[in-house]
């Protein structure tokens, strides 16, 4: 889903360039009598170099800790979902979408399984469900207090959520605040906190 509509929306984008570039070669030019002279400093400007951004630090992967963090891999369906027209709104159940990530924090990090549930209305509407992430130290869970929610539109491929979670293995007595965006290609990013305790009682 996610990469058919990327297509189509990349294949419209150069359409519309090529329409534009055509459109811009009609143009008659002006003639060289009514154009203003040129700054005598114009040909001396120099470009600005935008600095390498400095990546975030790591942390030590102990106690309190706010991270950041990219996906490795674009979120994928790991599972299939089903698709049942109820009125105006088609629900999906049953679907899981995963992706695997790194963040500036080892303990969170490793793979993500998102099993979710979705009520459309058209191309956009509520999300939620809930989130597992495990590593070779551990696994983060929801809890009844950490159920996943948010929200997607343009037909899934956009999406914003956020859940509560609960570490197990070497995560045991830490909680974990976790939320992830995915609003265009190359777009998704991850971020939060993990701390010693259990989530708000909410």
């Amino acid at each position: 889903m996610r990469s058919t509509i990327r297509a189509i929306a990349t294949l419209l984008c150069g359409a519309f360039l090529v329409a534009a570039c055509a459109g811009a070669g009609a143009t008659p030019t002006p003639a060289a009598a009514t154009l203003p002279p040129a700054s005598p400093t114009a040909a001396a400007a120099t470009p600005t170099i935008a600095p390498t951004p400095t990546p975030p630090a790591m942390t030590d992967g102990q106690g309190p800790e706010h991270f950041t963090g990219l996906p490795g891999t674009e979120p994928y369906l790991e599972v299939q979902y089903t698709i049942t027209p109820v009125g105006d709104v088609e629900q999906y159940r049953g679907g899981v979408s995963a992706w695997d990530f790194k963040t500036t924090d080892p303990r969170m990090q490793g793979h993500a399984s998102f099993a979710f549930s979705l009520d459309a209305h058209g191309t956009l509407g509520p999300e939620w469900g809930t989130v597992t992430i495990t590593n070779t130290d551990g696994r983060w869970a929801g809890t009844w207090t950490g159920k996943c929610a948010g929200g997607t539109w343009n037909t899934g491929d956009w999406i914003v959520f956020s859940c509560w979670l609960v570490g197990s293995g070497q995560y045991k007595g830490f909680s974990a605040y976790y939320s992830i965006s995915d609003i265009g290609p190359g777009s998704a990013s991850m971020e939060g906190i993990i701390f010693p305790g259990s989530p708000p009682k909410l």
